[in-house]
């Protein structure tokens, strides 16, 4: 790639094809003609952030943290994280029986609650 310069005095730092050409035909460079190449990552998925989240919000789950419901009220207690679910302990639930949170249900942490989005899905005998 040939630099040439330009009527008003300085090199451009990167040429193009298309600058080329104007500098061949004796054209000047100017700053509204020369633009600089951008390369871009490529974009992700929604489901790539989303994995992202579940990694993230998983490794802040902890045991015995509490589970409560958009208004803070009790919902149940941590007793593992499954996949990408919250495993309650039996001890919450009326039935004697370990219920499951998907981590989709989680709207945020904040010290040692998880807090559910007001659309989660709160298991029936859960007893809260």
């Amino acid at each position: 790639m040939v630099r040439e310069r330009a009527a008003g005095g300085s090199y451009p730092a990167i040429a193009g094809p298309r600058h080329e050409a104007s500098v061949s035909r004796g054209e000047a460079w100017t700053d509204a003609a020369f633009r600089p190449f951008h390369i871009q990552a490529p974009q992700r998925s929604g489901t790539q952030d989303r994995k992202k989240v579940f990694m993230f919000e998983k490794i802040r789950i902890k045991e015995h943290m509490e589970v409560a419901d958009i208004n803070g009220q009790h919902v149940g207690t941590v007793d593992d994280v499954e996949d990408n679910r919250i495993k309650l302990t039996k001890s919450d639930a009326g039935d004697n029986m370990h219920h499951f949170i998907s981590l989709d249900e989680v709207e945020k942490i904040d010290d040692n609650r998880v807090y559910l989005k007001a659309s989660a899905v709160i298991p029936q005998g859960v007893k809260g």
